[in-house]
């Protein structure tokens, strides 16, 4: 009887000291894995930045002081709509309520093309 229980209780341990070992790679692979997926869309959205910046510059060059200003009144309410419905963590209580207005005062109109002139 004392062996059948040995072993029982080796198996047991075994069985979750491999569980433990198992779960803990698991979450260091999900964690890589989110990290390199985030790092990726801030990637993708740093580019879009760019290219709106560059947008904006070119009008700029060219004196297109209007469009430019349109262009950038319609990134900040494309902007403002993606925020709409997200939490505002980390942020301090006056910027918040700041954004919270504006937010509330946007009236984004959807499509938009880039101006030219």
């Amino acid at each position: 009887m004392k062996q059948k229980n040995k072993i029982i209780i080796s198996v047991l341990l075994s069985s979750i000291i491999t569980a433990v070992i198992v779960s803990s790679l698991a979450i260091k692979g999900t964690k890589k894995a989110l990290i390199n997926k985030f790092s990726e869309v801030e990637v993708f959205n740093e580019v879009g930045r760019v290219e709106i910046w560059s947008n904006i510059q070119e009008l700029l060059e060219k004196g297109c002081s209007k469009e430019a200003l349109l262009y950038v009144k319609h990134e900040k309410a494309s902007a403002l709509s993606g925020l709409k419905n997200r939490e505002l963590l980390n942020i301090s209580e006056e910027r918040k309520s700041n954004i919270i207005n504006l937010i509330e005062n946007n009236k984004h109109k959807g499509f938009f093309r880039v101006p030219s002139c």
